[in-house]
């Protein structure tokens, strides 16, 4: 489950699919997303592809950081049993 300010995600399983919520129009509890957009390719791939010339990635060094803050503050959030703002 992926929760923000305005609104949550979350996967029920495999055959149920995802869920949505949000703040934006209805806020009526979780609806069942039909249909989500094509996933772009892992940064692992995006990456080899553009070590061979091919697009550029879609995230920079500021993204990386980025991520990394908010794993420390997942795993912080997970050692110390409480929410870790940033």
């Amino acid at each position: 489950e992926v929760a923000g300010t305005e609104g949550s995600l979350r996967m029920r399983s495999p055959q149920d699919g995802i869920e949505l919520r949000t703040a934006i129009g209805d806020t009526r509890g979780w609806h069942t997303a039909n249909q989500l957009p094509e996933a772009h390719p892992g940064p692992i791939q995006q990456w080899i592809w553009a070590c061979q010339g091919g697009p550029n990635v879609e995230f920079d060094i500021d993204d990386a950081v980025e991520l990394t803050r908010l794993m420390e503050a997942a795993y912080r959030s997970q050692q110390e049993g409480t929410s870790i703002e940033l």
